[in-house]
């Protein structure tokens, strides 16, 4: 099947066919030594005379269809009925099961469907059945009363510790639920009018069994070796009560066997072989299972008795996964197509060809590539590799930079440089980076390190930078108005170490994560210098400047500071064609406090909320957030100004965009957007980028703030309420630039803010670091 791994296969062999065993070998080699290049391997891939690797491909790829053709004009393909497809859109239907009634059921993904287990009907659509979560290439199972089949389920902790869990779907009362948890469970494999499932388990010393499973209480019943461990792939019951036949992986070879569960013995269907046999279904004395053949894959059934194999199928791209109607002619099978896979129909008694033996896969570009190799004679007695401790304080690893300030603990990206670094094991990440962004000058040079070895993460972080504030509005005094401008910038210092404890919940279609975080840290700022400019009022309302000024002046600031918050989301999987995630929640706490320090900056309190909700348009997503804070007062800080100033935390939550500060001690804000794709062009821009959507954003922001000043002079305390509306668009292109895995998301926002009425215009600049969205993992 054309997925990306025989795609890239047949690239990289022809490559090699043409320009020999080293062309792969130089090209990485290019790339370690010019690992700074923003473009090695566009580079490496140049001595092979293309001016890009773009020419490259298609070179390649023309040699291909021409000897495609050539053989396709030679064949003549079988008919098939066409059971499920999706007209006008790429679908998979994939792994059909068919009980003894003639239900048929099977697994329908797409990139713009969510993955789902469905009933298949002829003369409807698709019935969704339930959504799954994370799914190997694993086949469905079900009989008269469930379906079942395996997803993936992370460790709460170890991103790398997945286990593999049974859900199951009770066809009486239409509902699923998980039958078994932190498994490690594969294939699972249903009987007819049996309770009994039966299942490929793996175990963390390596060891393979086939396992039966109480379906009504999730409890393994049954624990039966394999002959040689060898690995068992794709059992399926036959007619035969307790048989299982299945595929044996051995020695690089794959056998079908059988196996009767009743006295454990086990019998060879069909010796070893190099030509991928799979899915493997047995009736009486056939047995119906997918092989390679040279050009692709087909359907093939043996004849038991006599030992006979005949091929079905003879298709155009492929054919797998029979499933066999026990007691009808009929045979269903995955049949794949330029449009996705379908699920068609023959007669199950049909032959292509006779007598077939299994393929050698030795095409005549497999034959290059062997004449290539040259002739090695190993003496494995001779390999004595030497054995070195590992020492966990081996840290200087400088593995990859990136021309962005990237902090991924943090899901923060903004323009700039990082240089990374990370020990052989991954569990501790240093960071050195220049964050160019304007409004994160405060913390424009970083220096970080992050030790994951422990249950919880541990973080250091240094930031250094300065800060130039800029105050746009007229502020009231006792009896003037006036302006502020900053006289230089501030300096800024911030040390932080801090403990978090992400945990994972994900399950089935829901992605979950709970996250309490504990952070202390120290603030050093200085140069902090005013100047409050007055202003009068003309009988036409407009205002002048008097030319009378005063220089306030701040005292520097050294204080500590503790943040304690929790984050929970619950996001629905979408596809890869949606803007955002289309159903969930977001939820967040934060408080603040300064324990010790030469100032008191006083308590701030916050909580973060926002609901995900689906758009009109199919691939359209609705956003609702809203954020409130309180900040309470700290230490007094003396000024010039005519109002009692206090040293204050900055603000917990994000404000409407347009603004970067709003002065309040107590903050209420809205954001609701609305995201829409607009156009999917798939362009490759000569390995400088490559741009695979433009999506359109129309947002409409609101803040209420209130606020107490009290006057020096008067005594008087007087409390002032303001509202900030902000409106506008977001014009966004989702890409890949210098062919970085992460997707970036660069655009432009305008928008109006009507309290000044005022135009205001933004680069964006962001990515997502849970790999596109809360989408899939496969």
């Amino acid at each position: 099947m054309p997925d990306y791994y025989k795609m890239g296969y047949h690239l990289t062999a022809e490559v090699r066919n043409r320009y020999g065993t080293r062309i792969w070998e130089d090209v990485l080699d290019n790339v370690g030594k010019n690992s700074w290049s923003l473009i090695p391997f566009r580079r490496g891939l140049k001595k092979t005379g293309y001016t890009s690797p773009e020419k490259l491909y298609m070179s390649v790829y023309d040699s291909i269809s021409t000897y495609w053709k050539q053989h396709e004009d030679t064949i003549k393909l079988t008919k098939q009925t066409p059971v499920a497809s999706q007209e006008g859109t790429h679908t998979d239907f994939r792994f059909p099961v068919i009980t003894r009634k003639g239900h048929l059921f099977a697994e329908m993904s797409g990139p713009g469907i969510r993955k789902q287990i469905v009933e298949l009907n002829p003369a409807t659509s698709p019935k969704t059945l339930a959504y799954t979560g994370y799914r190997d290439e694993d086949p469905i199972t079900a009989n008269e009363r469930w379906v079942a089949w395996s997803e993936t389920k992370p460790h709460i902790r170890w991103p790398n510790a997945d286990y593999s869990i049974i859900r199951l779907y009770d066809r009486a009362n239409e509902k699923t639920k998980t039958l078994t948890r932190n498994s490690r469970y594969f294939a699972p494999a249903l009987s007819t009018g049996s309770d009994t499932l039966a299942v490929v388990e793996t175990t963390k010393s390596y060891k393979f069994y086939i396992t039966l499973i109480d379906l009504n209480t999730g409890n393994a019943i049954e624990q039966i070796s394999i002959p040689d461990n060898a690995f068992p792939m794709h059992p399926s019951w036959s007619n035969t009560p307790g048989q299982l036949v299945m595929v044996l992986l051995q020695d690089n070879q794959k056998s079908i066997v059988s196996l009767n569960t009743f006295d454990k013995t086990w019998k060879t269907l069909r010796t070893p072989a190099l030509d991928e046999p799979k899915h493997p279904t047995k009736n009486g004395n056939n047995l119906w299972f997918t092989a390679s053949t040279v050009y692709s894959e087909e359907i093939f059934c043996i004849d038991l008795n006599k030992n006979i194999t005949r091929q079905l199928t003879r298709s155009r791209f492929g054919a797998t996964s029979p499933a066999v109607h026990p007691t009808a002619p009929s045979l269903y099978y995955a049949h794949y197509t330029p449009m996705g896979y379908e699920i068609t129909k023959i007669n199950k008694n049909q032959t292509y060809k006779e007598k077939t033996q299994p393929s050698k896969l030795n095409n005549p570009l497999v034959q290059r590539l062997t004449n290539q190799e040259p002739n090695r004679k190993t003496n494995i007695s001779n390999f004595d590799p030497v054995v070195e401790n590992y020492s966990k304080w081996d840290l200087i690893n400088l593995h990859s930079w990136a021309p962005a300030y990237v902090n991924i603990d943090d899901s923060e990206l903004y323009p700039g440089i990082t240089l990374m670094n990370q020990n052989l094991l991954g569990t501790a990440v240093a960071r050195m980076a220049y964050n160019a962004a304007g409004s994160k000058s405060r913390e424009k040079f970083n220096a970080g390190f992050t030790y994951r070895g422990w249950f919880p993460i541990i973080d250091f972080d240094v930031k250094w930078g300065d800060f130039n504030e800029e105050f746009d509005n007229i502020y009231i005094g006792e009896d003037e108005l006036f302006t502020i401008d900053q006289l230089g910038k501030e300096n800024h210092i911030k040390v932080e170490t801090g403990i978090k404890l992400p945990l994972d919940l994900s399950c089935g279609k829901w992605s979950r994560l709970i996250q309490p975080r504990v952070q202390l840290s120290w603030q050093n700022i200085s140069n902090r210098i005013y100047q409050q400019n007055i202003i009068e009022v003309l009988p036409n309302d407009q205002y002048y400047e008097t030319g009378e000024t005063n220089i306030i002046e701040y005292p520097e600031l050294d204080y500590w500071a503790m943040d304690y918050s929790i984050y929970f989301h619950n996001k629905q999987r979408g596809t890869y064609r949606d803007v955002n995630t289309r159903w969930g929640q977001t939820l967040s706490f934060i408080y603040k406090h300064t324990p010790f320090g030469n100032y008191n900056s006083g308590e701030a309190l916050a909580a973060v909320g926002r609901l995900y909700l689906p758009g009109i348009g199919r691939h359209d997503a609705f956003t609702i957030g809203g954020g409130w804070q309180k900040k309470s007062k700290g230490d007094e800080i003396n000024t010039n100004l005519p109002y009692r100033n206090f040293q204050r935390f900055s603000d917990a939550i994000g404000l409407p965009r347009g603004y970067n500060s709003i002065y309040n001690d107590q903050l209420l804000v809205l954001n609701t957007t609305y995201q829409m794709p607009l156009w999917n062009p798939d362009w490759s821009l000569s390995g400088i980028a490559y741009i695979k959507r433009f999506r359109l954003n129309i947002f409409f922001d609101a803040a209420r703030t209130n606020y107490q000043l009290s006057f020096i002079n008067s005594g008087e305390t007087q409390t002032y309420s303001d509202t900030y509306t902000t409106s506008g668009i977001e014009l966004m292109t989702d890409l890949h630039l210098f062919r970085f895995v992460l997707p970036f998301s660069i655009g432009y926002r305008g928008g109006w803010r009507e309290a000044n009425n005022t135009v205001f215009h933004e680069a964006v600049f962001s990515t997502s670091f849970n790999s596109f969205l809360v989408n899939k993992k496969k």
